[in-house]
């Protein structure tokens, strides 16, 4: 059931103005995602921290942040996967200025 409501969200996102080219896909909160641990932390190429995501927000706070999809009510959270490399994935968080930060493979994300 869980998945059927993540799916009704994510295909009219895809649907409706996503440009998915030069992309290898999406990258979403995986079904082992522990709620306690409501963190996304995206890197700089040299692996400091450029920012981190709270699921529970304030996602104010993050204005070069633009993913794709995001609803916390259902913990949808889908960001556009440039490529991906043994440990991390290269994601898009900002569509505007092709501004792209690393997220560390984990049980967290898929």
């Amino acid at each position: 059931m869980r998945n059927l409501i993540i799916l009704l969200f994510l295909v009219p996102a895809l649907s409706f103005g996503q440009d998915m080219s030069n992309s290898i896909g999406v990258v979403t909160l995986s079904e082992e995602y522990n709620n306690t641990d409501h963190r996304i932390e995206f890197l700089n190429e040299d692996g400091s921290t450029w920012d981190t995501f709270n699921c529970y927000g304030p996602w104010d706070d993050l204005p070069d942040l633009q993913i794709l999809a995001f609803k916390p009510d259902y913990f949808v959270f889908k960001i556009k996967c440039q490529r991906e490399t043994p440990t991390h994935y290269i994601v898009v968080v900002n569509e505007e200025t092709g501004l792209t930060k690393k997220l560390k493979k984990s049980n967290k994300i898929r």
